[in-house]
């Protein structure tokens, strides 16, 4: 993240996984205050040999007496060579601080897909992981997650439950660059 102004920080973000799938994503976001926050970003993802355009438009809302609550909601808008996708993502979580290097975080997400006039798919996930700030520029992220995805009737795929795990490293370079790395997801 490259911090643009005093409220607006631009983001870049490579991924690339060993499937040979790779995503691009480039993106703005802007405090409206200290709790709020609203961002806007674009990815470009190769995905099973498929091009990917997704555009997510979302806001963020701090809360708790030490700000570590977070509300959110997002809409973004998928384009691959088929048809377009609509989905809407809202969830809920908390960090609680053990100690002053390490944090437990919670989490709920529901998010609803939508192809066409028809609702395809729903999924709901829980999630609890684990913070370290190793050193002042080094923080290291674990997260395990249950999922139940809710296929419609009319979809070939089943319902699923799923359950996995991602682990996130960044590293600081200076006040205004970070590098992040993310297996697992």
């Amino acid at each position: 993240r490259y911090r643009v102004t005093e409220t607006v920080q631009a983001e870049a973000l490579e991924t690339v996984r060993w499937s040979g799938d790779n995503a691009t994503q480039v993106g703005l976001r802007a405090a409206i205050d200290d709790r709020n926050t609203v961002y806007f970003n674009e990815r470009l993802a190769h995905r099973d040999g498929r091009s990917i355009s997704n555009t997510v438009i979302g806001a963020e809302r701090r809360w708790g007496q030490d700000g570590q609550g977070r509300t959110y909601g997002e809409h973004q808008l998928e384009f691959a060579s088929e048809h377009p996708t609509n989905r809407a993502v809202a969830g809920v979580g908390r960090t609680f601080d053990l100690n002053t290097d390490l944090s437990l975080d919670g989490g709920y997400e529901r998010s609803q897909v939508v192809y066409g006039r028809t609702t395809e798919q729903s999924r709901d996930a829980v999630s609890v992981g684990l913070r370290w700030q190793a050193t002042a520029r080094l923080k290291l992220r674990s997260r395990n997650e249950l999922r139940y995805e809710d296929y419609a009737p009319s979809t070939e795929r089943g319902d699923r439950l799923q359950l996995g795990t991602f682990h996130w490293g960044q590293f600081k370079l200076n006040a205004d660059f970070s590098l992040r790395s993310q297996i697992g997801r």
